[in-house]
């Protein structure tokens, strides 16, 4: 496996910001796929959520790329709402986007009727600027085709002489490092939840269908000492945790199960850990609480893959799997079966993934949405409140 370093080039020179809006994941995965593809045209990149950066950051911006997806009636996904409305205030200066060159890809389902619905709007939000903006249509296949990005951005920003590339088949260096701790260990400390979380006890379980039905679903109550505004049609957020059994499996797989409890030291290459995250951790808390091996793998998964297995046969057929015309193949392979990460890493038995590369293979678990069952006109005015929740697994 070859790793591509490259020459040292300063951040100004060549920095490209990738943001992107996901609510399951898969303009995340989109995004993932093109800050990859920018690095081995030797881009610095910084890739986040829209949500998860800096929105003051952006008027020092030079090349922005965002990548945004449509939920259920035209919505936006969650992690967009705050850093789009706050980009429209009118207190901003009229003309503070007309320095930045962007565009914006769209992804979504030609089926529905608000078919790329919050893209195209979203474009619509920055009349001011017609600096290099265009809406990109993906259909919900990723069939994306970027070589038309690649060209503008090498016209924008030409490689040096000195410079090439990088082949797709080589393997880019790590976003992180994960190293032993060094003696003294520090205190391992809880991992920090996420912002606006809500404690509450779970105090009932009910399965609501026939046993032998497949649809599981539950009737789940929790009793909070915290209060919660919200309306008919709102949802409720859990964030769920890998189960000790599964864990354990993918350490035997993958030859882990003795570095299992092993301190280990996190730095990011590029920049500074997301929000949340432990500067020290176990893998066992890694893979409980932090990256999910439970999803359905994406495209970028796939890629990383290919380059971590010693068969050939096997890398082959995973370098198919990321080409434009292997998706429906891999359409049947992962979505269509709902095949899981740790499903496909027991097939393609010669993995092996580095520690290093850990975060940049797997996807991070990602909040599971619940439709709010209670009426908030009913709720208890004493000090525990219950919530409802409707659960369909």
């Amino acid at each position: 496996m070859a790793i591509e370093q490259g020459p040292s080039i300063t951040t100004k020179e060549r920095r490209l910001l990738v943001l992107y809006a996901s609510q399951t994941g898969t303009a995340e995965d989109v995004a993932q796929q093109i800050s990859r593809g920018a690095r081995r045209l030797h881009f610095n990149t910084e890739l986040a959520s829209m949500d998860g950066y800096d929105r003051d950051k952006i008027f020092d911006e030079d090349l922005v790329i965002f990548v945004c997806s449509t939920t259920g009636q035209g919505v936006q996904p969650q992690n967009m709402t705050k850093f789009w409305n706050a980009l429209k205030l009118a207190s901003l200066p009229t003309d503070f986007i007309d320095n930045i060159r962007f565009t914006i890809f769209g992804l979504g389902d030609s089926s529905y009727p608000k078919f790329n619905w919050v893209p195209r709007s979203s474009s619509e939000d920055w009349p001011r600027s017609a600096l290099n903006r265009s809406t990109s249509a993906v259909r919900l296949m990723i069939k994306i085709r970027t070589d038309g990005l690649w060209k503008k951005l090498l016209e924008i920003k030409p490689l040096p002489n000195h410079l090439t590339p990088i082949p797709p088949t080589t393997c880019l260096p790590p976003s992180f490092r994960l190293q032993p701790a060094s003696e003294p260990i520090p205190k391992l400390l809880p991992t920090p939840p996420p912002p606006d979380l809500l404690s509450a006890t779970l105090t009932k379980n009910q399965r609501l269908t026939a046993p032998d039905h497949w649809q599981d679903t539950r009737h789940l109550e929790f009793e909070s000492d915290q209060t919660l505004e919200f309306e008919p049609g709102s949802v409720c957020e859990i964030l769920p945790e890998n189960c000790p059994e599964e864990v354990d499996k993918l350490f035997k797989l993958m030859k882990w199960t003795d570095l299992s409890d092993q301190v280990y030291k996190l730095t990011r290459c590029d920049s500074n850990l997301p929000v949340g995250w432990n500067l020290y951790a176990t893998l066992t808390e890694i893979f409980t609480t932090r990256l999910d091996f439970m999803a359905v793998p994406g495209r970028s998964f796939i890629d990383w893959l290919s380059h971590f297995t010693s068969d050939p046969m096997e890398t082959e057929r995973l370098q198919e799997f990321c080409s434009i015309e292997g998706q429906d193949d891999l359409f049947e392979y992962t979505r269509r079966p709902r095949r899981t990460i740790l499903e496909v890493l027991s097939e393609f038995k010669s993995a092996s993934i580095p520690l290093d590369y850990i975060h940049d293979v797997f996807p991070q678990i990602r909040p599971r949405l619940f439709s709010i069952a209670s009426s908030p006109k009913t709720l208890s005015s004493s000090k525990r409140v219950v919530y409802e929740l409707a659960v369909k697994t």
